[in-house]
């Protein structure tokens, strides 16, 4: 860490695969304090997912898939709120799904803890109830899909503010390896292509959340947090923008 830091890394990540070594996590954030620098965080208990691929519920038990409870990921992201707060390292939590976990991160946030939250596209558009059968593996992803309740709360928790970003969670993988079932295909799905059409066409043409929140949340506020400059629209400035 010291080394990266010394060449001006300023964020580290455990890259989609959660820390389940609490006294490992400890030290890493220790550091990462010291450092005055930023850690992201996958929030997954490795011994609740129980080899499944879509949430568990009503789907999961329609179509006789495995599936992942929410706990998998609330219990993990319990505890690095615990330790962010026991060690101060400015933390950050990756793609959020589900509505219990947001209003941790809410309560957490109010008790003056240094977390800041993300959630990504398809859990503020789609549920579980998306998926119709085992063949749609291009809908098996991690987190996976959650309820319809779970992406109701999380559009609250954007809204209030208490999720601060969307970020894409682009995972692509090869058609070849996505023409597998749902339970032998890869976890992840393409982002950055679907991104703004998704929120444009179900959040704001519903109304759910006006379209500058959208883009502050895609845009501004991921600058912030990452402690990028972000340069406003204007004469004098780098450009720094997309036409959509």
């Amino acid at each position: 860490f010291s080394a990266l830091s010394k060449e001006g890394v300023a964020i580290f990540t455990d890259d989609g695969k959660g820390v389940q070594d609490q006294a490992v996590l400890i030290s890493a954030m220790r550091k990462i304090k010291e450092l005055n620098a930023l850690l992201l965080l996958h929030t997954e208990d490795e011994s609740l997912v129980n080899g499944g691929v879509i949430h568990a519920g009503k789907k999961s038990e329609a179509l006789g898939l495995k599936g992942i409870v929410p706990e998998a990921e609330e219990v993990m992201l319990l505890r690095d709120i615990a330790l962010a707060k026991m060690t101060g390292a400015k933390t950050h939590f990756c793609h959020v799904s589900t509505e219990f976990g947001a209003k941790m991160i809410a309560a957490a946030k109010q008790y003056g803890i240094k977390i800041s939250a993300e959630t990504a596209p398809h859990y503020l558009c789609f549920s579980e109830d998306l998926i119709k059968n085992s063949g749609e593996s291009n809908k098996k992803m991690n987190p996976p899909l959650r309820t319809e309740k779970d992406r109701k709360g999380l559009v609250q928790a954007l809204k209030s503010g208490m999720i601060d970003v969307i970020a894409t969670d682009h995972a692509p993988h090869s058609e070849e390896e996505k023409s597998k079932s749902i339970t032998e295909s890869p976890f992840g799905i393409i982002g950055l292509e679907t991104t703004l059409p998704l929120l444009y066409t179900f959040l704001v043409k519903t109304r759910q959340v006006d379209f500058y929140s959208i883009i502050e949340a895609l845009t501004l506020k991921p600058a912030q947090i990452l402690g990028l400059e972000f340069y406003p629209i204007q004469e004098g400035n780098d450009l720094n923008f997309v036409i959509f």
